[in-house]
């Protein structure tokens, strides 16, 4: 059994990116919310320098921070500051496939990527630079790039996400500070339209830099040098004829731009002219149809005007058939990774809006680091008043995945988590990273064999058939240390129990002799020895299991006790002669009874005798 590819890669790629984006927050922050662990330790080692840009100067005194997550959500977060030198060290911190490191810095209070490191095979070392572009908060040199409008339909409108492009072709970076905004140019401005309502930006947080107030928008940087995107979302109601399917909406351009790439849902059908058919790239827009409007003056007005096939509604057409957790848990946090599989009936397009969503996730309380998304392109989550997400938009006939990453804070251990969900769920499955001193204990949930991966093992549970609004419980304890005996020693062991186990087995059918029950009793005994074997066999899987044997004493003892089983089942399926004792009659070897000396074959049993007997 393999771990399922989400495991260890679906969310990673979209942490990384949000990893990059918390280190930057984090190191932009004067207080953290709250502890952040350390990074992993190991053997390790990030060496580097910050250095000015431009020259190459050297930078004392500039704090750097590396983070780090893992393929199961895991943050860490460590801080140093660079010396007279600009050189800066992370020693004693763990190195591996699934594990890369975010690298930044902070300089007068601006944040700097230092790029994503990773260890390759057999390395213990990387070094890494961060260089620095001097501030500035001139934007005459900033440049606004194509605008991007994508629509999704809500039911009640549209959810529209506005990306606007700035380059920087300079060698500062542009940035003003919130005192010298009043008189300054920001590096951006837009508008949003009438009516909009519920204002998002990603991770759910406005970043330092960005204000927005009522329907203004302004950008004050930072602009590294080279381009920078501004992402945004909003709900639109839309002039909708709902006999027709027609949208339109009219649409202003920002200050600069001067070009608009428009995506609608695909199956959608856009019917103004002024745009023609974008050319994608291969793996670009799926899911959705690209339209560029060509040069249009800065400040025009764009109509837009698109009719879209029918859709129904999604209650009773979604459901989930399978609910995937991954919990990392150690002493600041538990990361909760959760993939939900949804099944899409019918044969026509699904809708989900706020009042009526194609699924919902109620979230425990006390989550932070909240990240979500999914595999459907018209599809999109959004926060709840009930306390979790809901999942919106238009999605086509078929599975459907959605995942939803947070975490919770750890005060001490056993650590309890509880989850449940309005609709029954057929199939919960749990993998629990097994560092090899964690405990699980569930009523509900029962224990399958670990999962393991090149250099991770997961502790597997599973529950079938979830009610709704049913509790499932997993209490998370550890286990106290335990002294582990030198592999000679364990080995004697085993050797001693078995030895004490063969005399037991053997004792009997020396007393046995003599009463001339040979036969029956050696049956018996064999019989017994078997069922000792296979429980040893099955006691053996369980220890090795749950780590109290090492991989390389598992596999001598298992090999030795399944080739004593199979010596046993053959002694038992082959025929035996008949056994005579002192003073008595031969005796069938299969069920010890006398047979008659004309017959050839047993009258109690049927089994064949020696050619003597007739």
């Amino acid at each position: 059994m393999s771990v399922p590819k989400h495991l260890d890669r679906g969310l990673v790629r979209r942490f990384f990116v949000l990893g990059l984006a918390l280190l930057l927050a984090v190191a932009a922050a004067a207080q953290p919310e709250r502890r952040t662990p350390d990074v992993p330790g190991g053997d390790g080692t990030i060496r580097g320098r910050v250095l000015e840009s431009l020259d190459g100067t050297p930078l004392p005194d500039v704090e750097v921070a590396l983070y780090a997550l893992t393929a199961e959500g895991v943050p860490g977060m460590r801080r140093t500051r660079s010396d007279a030198e600009g050189r800066f060290a992370f020693e004693g911190i763990a190195r591996g496939g699934n594990l890369a490191y975010l690298l930044g810095a902070q300089y007068q209070g601006v944040p700097f990527p230092g790029g994503r490191i990773s260890f390759t095979a057999g390395e213990t070392e990387r070094q890494a630079d961060i260089r620095i572009a001097q501030l500035s908060d001139d934007a005459s040199n900033l440049l606004a790039g194509q605008a991007e409008l994508r629509l999704q339909r809500t039911g009640a409108g549209l959810r529209v996400t506005e990306t606007l492009r700035v380059e920087n072709p300079g060698p500062n970076t542009f940035h003003v500070a919130a005192e010298a905004r009043k008189n300054a140019t920001p590096a951006l401005r837009a508008r949003l339209p009438e009516g909009a309502s519920s204002f998002q930006m990603p991770l759910g947080v406005i970043p330092d830099g960005v204000e927005q107030t009522e329907r203004d928008l302004r950008w004050w940087g930072p602009v590294h040098p080279g381009s920078r995107d501004l992402s945004f979302s909003f709900e639109l109601e839309a002039a909708e004829a709902t006999d027709s399917q027609r949208i339109e909406l009219s649409w202003e351009l920002p200050d600069g731009a001067s070009a608009l790439r428009l995506w609608i849902p695909a199956g959608a059908e856009l019917e103004t002219p002024e745009f023609s058919a974008a050319t994608l790239g291969p793996g670009e827009g799926s899911g959705f149809l690209a339209f560029d409007s060509g040069p249009v003056p800065p400040g025009t007005r764009v109509a837009i005007s698109l009719r879209v096939p029918p859709a129904r509604l999604a209650e009773g057409a979604v459901t989930p058939t399978e609910v995937r957790v991954l919990l990392a848990v150690d002493d600041a946090a538990m990361a909760v990774n959760e993939t939900h599989l949804l099944e899409v009936t019918g044969e026509e397009r699904v809708l989900g809006t706020i009042a009526a969503p194609l699924h919902f996730i109620p979230l425990p309380a006390g989550t932070a680091r909240l990240r979500f998304g999914s595999d459907g392109n018209g599809v999109t989550l959004v926060p709840d008043e009930r306390g979790g997400l809901s999942v919106i938009g238009e999605t086509p006939p078929g599975e459907l995945k959605v995942e939803v990453a947070y975490q919770v804070q750890v005060d001490a251990f056993p650590v309890e988590f509880e989850r449940s969900w309005p609709v029954s769920v057929p199939l919960l499955s749990i993998f629990l990273t097994d560092p090899g001193n964690l405990s699980p204990h569930s009523e509900r949930l029962h224990r399958r064999r670990p999962v393991r991966t090149s250099d991770l093992t997961y502790m597997h549970l599973e529950a079938y058939e979830i009610e709704a609004d049913e509790k499932v419980g997993l209490r998370i304890d550890r286990r106290p240390p335990r002294s582990r005996l030198p592999t000679f020693a364990f080995r004697g062991g085993i050797a001693l129990c078995g030895a004490l186990a063969l005399t037991l087995l053997v004792t009997p059918l020396w007393r046995n002799r003599s009463d001339g029950d040979l036969a029956g009793d050696t049956e018996t005994a064999a019989g017994r020895e078997r069922d000792a074997v296979v429980a040893a066999l099955r006691d053996l899987d369980h220890d090795f299991e749950t780590g109290k044997v090492e991989e390389e004493d598992y596999g001598t003892l298992r090999n030795d006790l399944r080739a004593r089983a199979i010596e046993l089942m053959r002694e038992e399926r082959s025929p035996r002669a008949p056994v005579a004792a002192a003073g008595r009659p031969p005796t069938c070897g299969e069920c010890g009874a006398v047979p008659d000396t004309r017959h050839r074959f047993c009258a109690q049993c049927g089994s064949p005798l020696p050619g003597d007997n007739g």
